[in-house]
């Protein structure tokens, strides 16, 4: 069976996978978890504004890029721009207030990963993730509920391909 439609899309920002803010407790757990939703099917983007500073582009996207594939971290999309809503992703990931918050006013559904910037936004619509685990299993949820409403298979266990994936990537 295959899904009509193209697969669903996460999206997470750098900072997030680095855990460069304090507060959060990401790092370890980021690229095991993203790994298994991208095994799964999950399509993976990942957007960054780190092209603000004048004549650094190719350094901070060679760092990016450098970062991502050395803690093998799966990804369809590398976006770097500062607007995230043109992304059209179907579940977002972030732990920017100002994100979070513009987001949610364009109607995006958005897992809010918890740090001390962003404590005082509320939790819903789309939850809040204090670890990469939760946010790994709230995104599932929402990954499942979109292949039941096409009729398709779910994997057999958390990081195996569904069954109507024939790809032969790793």
């Amino acid at each position: 069976m295959n899904i009509t439609g193209p697969p669903p899309k996460f999206y997470g920002t750098r900072d997030i996978l680095l855990a460069r803010r304090q507060g959060t407790q990401a790092s370890g757990d980021a690229p095991h978890s993203i790994r298994r939703l991208g095994t799964e099917g999950v399509c993976i983007r990942i957007i960054t504004y780190r092209i603000f500073i004048p004549w650094f582009h190719e350094v901070a996207v060679g760092q990016t890029v450098r970062w991502l594939d050395n803690h093998g971290v799966p990804y369809w999309d590398l976006c770097l721009m500062r607007d995230k809503g043109p992304v059209d992703a179907d579940v977002y990931v972030d732990d920017g207030p100002e994100n979070i918050e513009r987001l949610r006013s364009a109607r995006k559904m958005v897992i809010v990963f918890d740090n001390s910037t962003n404590r005082h936004l509320p939790d819903e619509p789309g939850g809040r993730a204090h670890s990469w685990q939760e946010a790994e299993g709230m995104i599932r949820e929402r990954y499942y509920s979109f292949l039941d409403e096409h009729q398709c298979a779910h994997p057999s266990e958390p990081g195996r391909r569904p069954p109507w994936d024939k790809s032969t990537a790793v």
